[in-house]
């Protein structure tokens, strides 16, 4: 008679767990299928331990700091390294809205509003360009293209195409 309980916030994640597992099996899903779909954190606590996606290591940083202009990374509002983590957050994502992307990362009328200067200046067209001689992993560097298609959206949504 336990497999007809439902699902409740007072269950433990692993509770939880087992319960859809249950649910996903009478449902005709094989197990495979449940327990990739369901290897996800356990908890909140083990989530917020877990890298941001989207966000550079730091020997990726040491490589692309050189890239940005000095008057990008003096200017206030915000680390340039957080807008590159926040656009390749929305590349990620599927180019999510800026509302979406962590606050952490910044506001979203901030990173908005960095990443039209950042478009109207060139720094990011002159970022995308050297980009191929970096060495960067072959999921960065499909996460910095997708920022690149995103770039030539604004540019051509700037440009009044």
């Amino acid at each position: 008679m336990r497999d007809n309980l439902p699902i409740t916030a007072q269950m433990t994640a692993a509770g939880r767990r087992a319960a859809f597992m249950r649910a996903g099996l009478a449902a005709g899903f094989d197990t495979a299928s449940l327990l990739i779909m369901f290897s996800g954190p356990a908890s909140i606590a083990e989530h917020s331990a877990r890298p941001r996606l989207g966000a550079l290591t730091d020997a990726e940083w040491r490589l692309v700091k050189p890239l940005i202009p000095l008057n990008i990374v003096a200017a206030p509002g915000g680390a340039p390294r957080d807008m590159i983590d926040a656009a390749l957050w929305r590349a990620r994502h599927g180019s999510a809205g800026w509302r979406h992307v962590p606050s952490e990362l910044g506001s979203p009328a901030m990173l908005r509003q960095k990443w039209a200067r950042w478009v109207a200046c060139g720094a990011l067209t002159d970022l995308m360009a050297a980009l191929p001689g970096l060495r960067l992993s072959e999921p960065r560097r499909h996460e910095f293209e997708a920022v690149g298609r995103m770039l030539a959206k604004a540019e051509a949504r700037a440009a009044g195409r």
